[in-house]
């Protein structure tokens, strides 16, 4: 997978990702094209704020993984009950690798 635009991204129009360049991420408008212009619906709003913090968490998440991994872990299949096990699915699928 190739590497995703840099963030920070930020929410513009209420629904609207884009970097800071002002290139669009993602639109995140669900009204159907023959009800445009509708305002944005709160999901709308909340999808794109998740969205616009995905480089924040993926920085965090792999802050974090660097840590954890001290802690150590043995599974060989991935336990959904282990936080090392959690930060490394969650990494995998933001940047294309999962199973």
């Amino acid at each position: 997978m190739s590497k995703h635009t840099p963030g920070p991204w930020c929410v513009r129009h209420d629904d609207m990702v884009c970097s800071q360049e002002g290139r669009i991420i993602a639109d995140c408008e669900s009204t159907p094209y023959a009800m445009r212009p509708a305002p944005p619906i709160v999901e709308d709003k909340a999808n794109a704020t998740l969205i616009a913090a995905a480089p924040e968490l993926l920085a965090a998440l792999k802050a974090a993984s660097e840590w954890l991994n001290d802690m150590g872990c043995e599974h060989e299949e991935p336990d959904l009950t282990c936080v090392v096990c959690l930060v490394h699915i969650a990494i995998n699928k933001a940047e294309g690798r999962e199973g």
